[in-house]
């Protein structure tokens, strides 16, 4: 209640706690409404859409939940929600290259950065970018390599509030990815 921004609220786990049918979702909506909804980040089954040869992978080796492998040519979209900030998490790998960030206002898209995909191992990355307030959406798109797109963060840090990330898998097992 005296806190000057957003608190952050994490969800992770594995069925048991996977996010539409978990004690947290009605905790997380309870909180929200309590205190004000103010962003999420890897949500499950979040992507919009996918183009350009896009594969939307279950899980596999380069990460244990949902996410999109993106070509050259490629894209994945996120829905968009009310921000001021907005982020991307992917995987850096040895296949990877360069990848673009955009937000999306509408049918407009606003290209914001160049990032690199690419490292000799794999290695989890993240970047955010502070925007005017807005009701907006990000987009990826593949510039080289197969870049490997994890999640995306949409916080609105103009006032207090809950922001929700949700890390879990139907069905996984944490065993096999702890």
């Amino acid at each position: 209640q005296r806190s000057n921004g957003p608190v952050t609220v994490l969800s992770f786990g594995d069925s048991v706690s996977d996010d539409y049918r978990s004690i947290q979702a009605s905790l997380f909506a309870r909180l929200q409404e309590r205190f004000g909804a103010r962003g999420t980040a890897f949500k499950c089954r979040s992507f919009k859409e996918a183009g350009g040869g896009t594969t939307l992978i279950s899980w596999g080796p380069d990460w244990w939940t949902d996410y999109a492998k993106v070509p050259p040519g490629g894209y994945v979209a996120w829905h968009p929600e009310q921000c001021n900030n907005v982020g991307l998490f992917w995987v850096a790998r040895p296949d990877g290259g360069l990848l673009q960030l955009s937000a999306v206002e509408g049918s407009t898209i606003l290209p914001l950065l160049t990032l690199d995909g690419q490292s000799p191992t794999p290695v989890g990355c993240y970047t955010n970018v502070s925007l005017s307030r807005a009701y907006r959406g990000l987009r990826a798109d593949g510039l080289s390599g197969t870049n490997v797109m994890v999640g995306a963060r949409f916080v609105d840090t103009t006032g207090t509030g809950i922001w929700t990330a949700f890390m879990t898998k139907d069905g996984q097992n944490l065993d096999s990815i702890l």
